[in-house]
């Protein structure tokens, strides 16, 4: 209305079949909101050198139904039974399978946004800002931990999860032109950053080791501290049974004279980044463009290991021999895939995976239209770009944008393009 206040409404009615007949719909409305101040004359007045200023917030509620159909219905199993008859022979049976759960419904997500967009300075320069918040309730989810696996039970899911996830996107950019060309410089960043507020947990799991009220994405590992030197060391401190000199010294974190698995800990940080960003920057001069685009990432964590039978020179050199010959090694002693002391997940092997990388880079040249009028040619551009060609981080030996996969993934190719684009 007027080029100032803007507004959309949406209203979904979904059903599935996944759920039972008195559960299978559901009604997920939604709402967005604008309004141009900028266009108002008290702010023209007063505030002369924002030329754009709009406000913008949104509300929605959306529902998921992808988990495993008919939970609803309990199922049976056939196969082998008893031996029964004079003559004894197995018979087949029946035996209970998954229990029916018949209250099982839609998922539902509740996101609202809030933020900006402005344009000041004669529009030289944008900046518009975002923050968001959503609210996952009915999570479909089993009830794995807090229901022994000795019960016997094959569970269906429940609407019991509740995640929340909130943050926020920042955007600025700054654009200007001068005698002979232009040029631009500008980024983004954005900060996630989900918590668990109920999840199904044993009711024994130790306070270290618990993820309600915390982050879902999460490392459980041993806490290290550095390598055994010579078995008396060993002797004296607790340790997994077989333990030499050279191995991994993990930490008797709950003091009960062993190491076992309520020892490990969480490391509320994973593989996937709390805060990614990039940087744009280019610009014209004459006939000449140049396009640079840098990527990166923040608050990650990887699993950086020696794996299966290819690894690192790195691992080589630098590992553990003798306390004499190496009393500052890296890296344990040699060990295979197969090894049970070394290969666990540990911090000591947790490695920051944050890293800036130069994504791309753009050169072009286009040739004068005084000289293509003459052949009748509308445009000759030629052009030199390169992809993934370096990035600055902690890990070095393997790719730290690998999400979940500690690396070991097909590599991501530095490529270079050289190119001629002609248009008639």
């Amino acid at each position: 209305f007027k080029d100032r206040y803007l507004a959309e409404l949406t209203l979904r009615y979904d059903g599935s079949q996944n759920f039972a007949v008195d559960s299978r719909w559901g009604l997920f409305p939604g709402m967005s909101l604008g309004w141009r101040i900028s266009e108002e004359d008290f702010f023209k007045k007063k505030i002369s050198f924002i030329e754009e200023l709009k406000l913008k917030a949104s509300w929605g509620k959306l529902g998921n139904d992808r988990v495993a159909p008919f939970q609803y219905l309990s199922t049976y199993t056939l196969g082998n039974g008893p031996m029964l008859g004079s003559d004894p022979k197995r018979l087949k049976g029946f035996t209970i399978g998954r229990l029916a759960n018949p209250n099982i419904t839609w998922e539902e997500v509740d996101t609202k946004n809030a933020g900006f967009e402005s344009m000041f300075l004669n529009r030289l320069l944008s900046f518009n800002f975002e923050y968001f918040y959503s609210m996952r309730k009915k999570i479909l989810t089993p009830k794995l931990a807090s229901i022994p696996a000795y019960a016997g039970l094959t569970l269906p899911d429940q609407n019991i999860g509740e995640v929340s996830n909130s943050g926020m996107e920042i955007e600025i950019m700054h654009r200007n032109k001068y005698t002979n060309g232009s040029y631009y410089i500008g980024g983004n960043v954005t900060y996630a950053k989900n918590k668990i507020h109920f999840f199904d947990e044993a009711a024994n799991v130790p306070e270290w080791q618990r993820r309600t009220n915390h982050s879902i994405d999460s490392w459980l590992v041993y806490k290290s501290d550095g390598l055994y030197q010579t078995q008396k060391e060993i002797d004296e401190t607790p340790h997994l049974l077989n333990t030499v000199p050279g191995d991994i010294k993990y930490l008797d974190v709950d003091e009960d004279g062993k190491i076992t698995s309520n020892d490990r800990v969480r490391i509320y940080q994973s593989a996937i980044p709390e805060i990614v960003y990039g940087i744009n920057m280019g610009g014209t001069w004459k006939d000449f463009e140049l396009n640079v685009l840098w990527t990166g990432q923040a608050r990650a964590k990887q699993m950086i290991r020696p794996g299966a039978y290819n690894r690192d020179v790195t691992y080589f050199e630098n590992r553990w021999i003798s306390a004499e010959q190496t009393p500052n090694a890296k890296y344990p002693r040699a060990f295979d895939r197969d090894d049970s002391f070394n290969s666990k997940d540990s911090d000591f092997w947790l490695k920051d995976a944050s890293f800036i990388r130069l994504k791309n880079v753009e050169f072009a040249y286009n040739l004068p239209k005084s000289l293509l009028n003459r052949f009748k040619i509308g445009n000759v551009r030629v052009f030199v770009s390169g992809f993934n060609l370096f990035s600055i981080d902690n890990i070095k030996v393997q790719d730290p944008e690998g999400a979940q996969s500690g690396g070991m993934y097909y590599p991501q190719q530095r490529i270079y393009n050289f190119g001629l684009n002609i248009s008639f």
